[in-house]
C-alpha cells in the first residue's frame, strides 16, 4: 500500500521517521510512498529514496518546482530573495550570471589549491588555540568556527559588530566559543543564529508549520539580510581584495543591462545573504553529522573513524562523509502535476520529499567509505548536471577535508562524555581531549 494517513508527519519530519520510510522503500516496497495530512488544509507528501528517482526530482525543473520555498520570500521580497530558492525566471538567471562572473575573479570556487590552503590555515588557527587547553568542544569550537574563519576570507564577512541579544541566547543553549575566541565571537554568532532560523525552515514544510515557527523563519531571513547589508555598507572596495563581495562590485561594468545601481546592489545583497546563511550553517552541520554517525549506531570512535582518511584522498573522504551523513537528510520540491513518479501519479502542488540521506541500494557498497565513485553518487549538493547544483560543491569538501585532517594532528583524540543534543538545528556539543603532540604535523 502506498497511500498512508498521518496526523503530523508532513507537519514535522523527524529523522527516525524519515529513516523508516527510506528503509521501507529500499527493501523492495513501493518505490514511492504517499502520506496524506489529516488536518484541514494540509498537503500530501510523496517520498522517494532510490537513487535514480532522487536524481530526477532534483534535476527535472519542469516537473518539480521550488514553489515550496515561496512562503519565506515575504521576509525579503520584493527587494531580494534567495537565488536557488526561486522558480525559474530572468531575475534568477541574472543573479547566477553575476555570481559566476564574480567567482571567476576569486581563487576560491575552482579546483585550485587556494580553498584548501585557506582552510588549513583556519584549522591551524583554531588548533593553536585549543592546544593550550588540550580539551575543547569539537562541535561549536571547531566544527562551526573553522567555516566561519574561512567565510570571512572567501565572502568578505567584515563589518560593524552591532549589539544583539541573539548571540547570548545562543550561548545559553550550549555554545562555548566565547571561552577562546572573544574577538571573533559577535559577528559569527549573530550570523549563525540568523542562518539557523532561515535554513532550518527551508528544509521543512513551511505551510503546515505552526504560526510562530513561520514568524521565526521570516524574522531570521530579515535579520540575516539586515546584517549582510551592514557588512556591505561597511566593507571597503579595494584593489587586490580577493573576497567574493569585492569581486561582485568589480564585475558591475560587465552587466550594463542592470541599468540602476540600486537594483545591482539588491542582487549583491541577495547573493551574499544566501551564501552567508548556507556557508555558516551547512558546513558545520555536515561536520557534525559525521561526528554523530561515528558516535552513533556504527559504534565507532573518533580515531577509528578517521582511519580511512590515511589511505585515501582527503576530499574523497569528505565527500563520503557527506554522502553517509548529509547536513539535510531530505530536500523538498513541489510537483507541477500531474507527474508520474514510481507507482504514483502526483497531484499539482503536491510535496515531493527526496530522501538523500537514505543509503541507497542503487550504488555499489553503499555503506562503505571508498574512493572513486562517480560524481552523481553525491547528491548532497544536488545532481552534477542539475539546475540546483550547489555553488559550493567544490569549496565545501575542500574545507571539510582540511577539518578532518586537522583532527589527525591531535594525538589520542578521545571524547569525554556524551554528545549533547540541542533544539532545532543547533547541534549541541561534544567535549574531546587529546594527548601531547608527538613529532611534527603531517
Amino acid at each position: 500500500m502506498s497511500d498512508r494517513l498521518t496526523p503530523d508527519l508532513s507537519n514535522q519530519l523527524m529523522p527516525v521517521e524519515l529513516d523508516q520510510i527510506g528503509k521501507e522503500i529500499l527493501k523492495g516496497g513501493p518505490r514511492a510512498i504517499r502520506y496524506r495530512e489529516t488536518r484541514a488544509g494540509g498537503k500530501s507528501m510523496v517520498f522517494v529514496a532510490h537513487h535514480d528517482e532522487v536524481v530526477r526530482v532534483l534535476s527535472d525543473e519542469d516537473d518539480f518546482s521550488l514553489c515550496h520555498y515561496n512562503p519565506l520570500y515575504s521576509a525579503i521580497a520584493p527587494r531580494g530573495a534567495f537565488i536557488v530558492m526561486r522558480p525559474k525566471g530572468p531575475e534568477r538567471e541574472e543573479r547566477l550570471a553575476i555570481l559566476k562572473a564574480a567567482a571567476a575573479r576569486t581563487p576560491w570556487f575552482g579546483p585550485g589549491p587556494a580553498p584548501r590552503d585557506l582552510a588549513r590555515a583556519s584549522v591551524d588557527n583554531v588548533l593553536a588555540a585549543v592546544r593550550r587547553r588540550r580539551r575543547f568542544d569539537l562541535i561549536s569550537e571547531y566544527g562551526f568556527f573553522v567555516p566561519y574563519l574561512v567565510a570571512k576570507r572567501v565572502l568578505g564577512l567584515a563589518g560593524p559588530r552591532s549589539f544583539s541579544l541573539l548571540p547570548w541566547v545562543y550561548l545559553l543553549n550550549g555554545h562555548s566559543i566565547l571561552q577562546i575566541f572573544r574577538p571573533e565571537t559577535r559577528p559569527y554568532l549573530t550570523n549563525l543564529v540568523w542562518s539557523e532560523f532561515v535554513v532550518a525552515q527551508l528544509m521543512t514544510n513551511l505551510e503546515n508549520r505552526k504560526w510562530y515557527i513561520r514568524i521565526a523563519a521570516r524574522c531570521g531571513a530579515s535579520g540575516l539580510r539586515t546584517q549582510i547589508e551592514r557588512y556591505i555598507d561597511a566593507s571597503p572596495r579595494t584593489a587586490g581584495d580577493q573576497t567574493l563581495l569585492n569581486a561582485l562590485w568589480a564585475v558591475r561594468g560587465d552587466f550594463p543591462q542592470v541599468k540602476k545601481d540600486d537594483v545591482y546592489r539588491e542582487h549583491v545583497v541577495s547573493i551574499m545573504t544566501e551564501l552567508t546563511g548556507t556557508f555558516l550553517l551547512t558546513l558545520g552541520l555536515g561536520f557534525t553529522a559525521s561526528i554523530k554517525r561515528w558516535r552513533g549506531r556504527e559504534g565507532l570512535g573518533l580515531e577509528q573513524s578517521l582511519q580511512p582518511l590515511r589511505a585515501m584522498n582527503a576530499v574523497d573522504f569528505a565527500q563520503e562523509q557527506l554522502r553517509l551523513a548529509p547536513p539535510s537528510a531530505y530536500l523538498l520540491r513541489n510537483a507541477t502535476g500531474p507527474v508520474a513518479l514510481g507507482e504514483l501519479t502526483l497531484e499539482p502542488g503536491e510535496y515531493v520529499c527526496a530522501l538523500i540521506g537514505s543509503k541507497g541500494v542503487d550504488i555499489p557498497n553503499p555503506g562503505e567509505v571508498m574512493a572513486g565513485r562517480c560524481p552523481n553518487t553525491y547528491l548532497h549538493f544536488g545532481p552534477e548536471d542539475g539546475p540546483h547544483r550547489c555553488f559550493g560543491h567544490l569549496l565545501a569538501p575542500a574545507i571539510l577535508a582540511e577539518m578532518f585532517l586537522g583532527l589527525t594532528r591531535l594525538p589520542n583524540l578521545a571524547p569525554r562524555g556524551v554528545l549533547t543534543e540541542r533544539i532545532s538545528l543547533n547541534p549541541g556539543r561534544l567535549m574531546v581531549d587529546f594527548g601531547e603532540p608527538v613529532g611534527t604535523d603531517p
